[in-house]
């Protein structure tokens, strides 16, 4: 059954304005999977993607926040999670076992064996 077919649900249907946001949202959201699949990557140790990891983030939110394109809710909530990001990342590059293991992989990169997207490579590669 359909939301369209029950006249008890359409209240539920969204707009095209609605979906709009929604796609708009998932733009932002996409950094976050793509982070997320390359720190739970089976077989790869995940230390030394940390940091490069939290600057891919840091980066994408700071260009989604202010983006006028975008809603003014998805932005100030891309200026909220890059305080929160803020927070630990200063955490994390304030330990000495992250910048090493952070430059040791950074050393040994081989396209042929980072488990990235190629957008990920790009970006962190620069």
């Amino acid at each position: 059954m359909w939301v369209c077919d029950d006249e008890n649900l359409r209240h539920l249907l969204l707009s095209n304005n609605e979906w709009n946001h929604l796609e708009k949202l998932a733009e932002v959201l996409k950094v976050f999977t793509q982070v997320t699949q390359v720190i739970s990557s089976a077989g790869t140790p995940t230390l030394p993607w940390v940091i490069l990891m939290y600057e891919l983030m840091q980066r994408h939110l700071s260009s989604k926040a202010g983006m006028r394109s975008l809603p003014f809710e998805i932005q100030s909530a891309c200026r909220e999670a890059l305080g929160k990001l803020d927070k630990y990342y200063t955490m994390v590059v304030n330990c000495q076992y992250n910048i090493l293991a952070t430059c040791k992989q950074i050393s040994c990169l081989d396209s042929t064996q980072v488990p990235l997207t190629s957008s990920i490579q790009s970006s962190i590669l620069i």
